[in-house]
């Protein structure tokens, strides 16, 4: 077993525990949560008043130490005084088994074990065309257990050197994206800006999803090169946790080599809890920094290296490194399809 009992039985606790209220209906104890709100006099009673709805119920899941869990599903609590805020509230209600759930690989107060935070992008699921198309018959689960299931071996032959594709642009993206020119790699930059995803917002929408690759197409790439430059989404610039997204679980499940370019102290963080990125094989000094033109330099710097590889030499490194590619598969895969039973929320 790849992935920690602790780990497992906090998963279990927020998917499968099942009880009964007097009533006789199941009861709830996950409770879902904005990324951000209001902070404001009038609105930081927002979290305070669910759990106030609930006090009665909540204090005698403690009294006989059972956990609650506050998830933020897919996104990160970017904003320091919501999230303090809420671990406040916890607090100031005296609710030691509750833990807060996001979509962070660092540790800290009230958080769960960051490995937890994987589980909750199993359900993930996109168009099977980019389109405004949301009825069932054009969704699909991201991550499909056909496709990655436990005990899956990696396929170390490959095509490309390495794959970088960007959707949304901001400004560390274009620094880095004009230097960017890698033989033998998927190299894409589509510049889309913040609200092209909206076409109610933007009337060229049509023109910046043309010529992209869906999400399956895009991890069908995936798995045909060695080395993945991942660029996080960066949301936290207070620099207190390190988000991690979807763009690093692709780039670890489908056995890629990840270089990660994202929150301080992110490449740290994923060391800590078992995975094993390629920064640090290149001599990455960037981790410790915030979002900077001198974090992008860092980054580049790895670049740099892995440019004047030749895909023979990559092909080598891969082959040498392939216990830990397959470890970080193993863990990713154990953590997304965890068998559960039904899950609970208010």
């Amino acid at each position: 077993m790849t992935v920690p009992k602790d780990v497992i039985k906090e998963i279990k606790d927020i998917i499968t525990q099942e009880e009964s209220l007097h009533s006789g209906q199941k009861e709830s104890y996950v409770f879902v949560i904005n990324n951000r709100w209001d902070y404001s006099q009038n609105s930081i009673n927002v979290i305070d008043k669910r759990i106030e709805d609930n006090l009665e119920y909540l204090k005698s899941r403690v009294q006989q130490n059972k956990p609650i869990y506050f998830t933020c599903i897919h996104e990160l609590i970017d904003d320091i005084n919501c999230l303090e805020s809420l671990k406040n509230s916890i607090k100031k209600y005296n609710l030691t088994t509750a833990k807060i759930c996001q979509a962070t690989i660092s540790e800290g107060e009230c958080l769960v074990n960051p490995l937890v935070n994987f589980f909750m992008w199993r359900g993930l699921v996109t168009r099977k065309n980019i389109s405004w198309d949301d009825s069932e018959k054009n969704l699909q689960r991201v991550f499909r257990k056909k496709d990655y299931f436990i005990g899956k071996r990696i396929n170390p032959h490959r095509k490309y050197k390495s794959i970088c594709s960007i959707r949304k642009r901001n400004r560390w993206r274009t620094s880095l994206m004009k230097r960017m020119n890698i033989d033998n790699s998927i190299i894409r930059y589509a510049k889309w800006p913040e609200n092209a995803d909206n076409k109610f917002a933007n009337t060229l929408w049509e023109k910046y999803v043309k010529n992209f690759p869906t999400m399956q197409e895009l991890i069908k790439e995936y798995e045909q090169c060695y080395f993945s430059f991942i660029i996080e989404s960066c949301n936290n610039e207070e620099g207190t946790i390190a988000q991690l997204s979807e763009k690093t679980i692709i780039g670890l499940i489908t056995g890629t080599m990840p270089i990660i370019f994202g929150d301080n102290n992110l490449i740290k963080d994923m060391t800590k809890v078992g995975f094993y990125t390629w920064n640090n094989y290149f001599g990455y000094k960037g981790d410790e920094l915030k979002q900077s033109q001198e974090k992008i330099e860092h980054y580049y710097d790895v670049v740099k290296k892995v440019k004047k590889l030749s895909l023979e030499e990559t092909k080598e490194i891969y082959k040498n490194n392939l216990d830990k590619i397959q470890k970080n598969y193993d863990i990713i895969s154990e953590l997304l399809f965890l068998k559960t039973t039904e899950k609970h929320i208010i």
